[in-house]
Formats: structure tokens, C-alpha cells, sequence
């Protein structure tokens, strides 16, 4: 009996948060025009979002204890987002 293939693990909140940062930045990359600006807000959120973390818990360490669900909420968010320019940019033959 061959062996069975090891299982892919599913997308996890991880992945979904650095999805947030990754697929931006790719459009900031590709695009051109008022599409790699409207790539760029995302990346500008997630960069707050990570900045305003850090700067917080440096001057008080509990203030964001649940900082992970943080990025993958905005990180979310991003991703929503770069589906929605994707499918505007295909509606729009851009």
C-alpha cells in the first residue's frame, strides 16, 4: 500500500495576516496609476496598525495583549479590500 501524501495544512490567521502586508505590496509592485495608490492604503493601515502595536506596548507592555487577532483582523480587512480592486481593475479591462 503506497504511502499517503502528507495533507497541506489549511490557511490559517498567520497566513491571512501576512496576506494583509503581501498581496499589497505586490500591487504597489505591479500596478500603475491610481491602482497602485488605492494598493497602497491598505499597506498604510497595516503599517499603522503594526506601529501603533509596537509603540503601545513599549510604553505600556499589557495594553495589547491580544496584538495577533489585531493583525489578522486589519489583515483581513486588507485582503478584503485587494479582492475588491482586483475585481474593479478586471470590471474596468485595466
Amino acid at each position: 500500500m503506497p504511502d499517503a501524501e502528507p495533507s497541506r495544512p489549511a490557511a490559517g490567521p498567520a497566513d491571512q495576516g501576512s496576506a494583509g502586508f503581501a498581496w499589497p505590496a505586490w500591487g504597489v509592485w505591479k500596478w500603475r496609476g491610481g491602482w497602485r495608490l488605492a494598493a497602497a492604503l491598505p499597506i498604510a493601515a497595516m503599517t499603522f496598525v503594526a506601529l501603533r502595536i509596537v509603540i503601545d506596548t513599549a510604553r505600556d507592555p499589557t495594553s495589547h495583549n491580544l496584538w495577533p487577532f489585531e493583525i489578522i483582523m486589519w489583515g483581513g480587512g486588507s485582503f478584503l479590500f485587494m479582492v475588491a480592486l482586483k475585481f474593479a481593475r478586471r470590471i474596468s479591462n485595466a
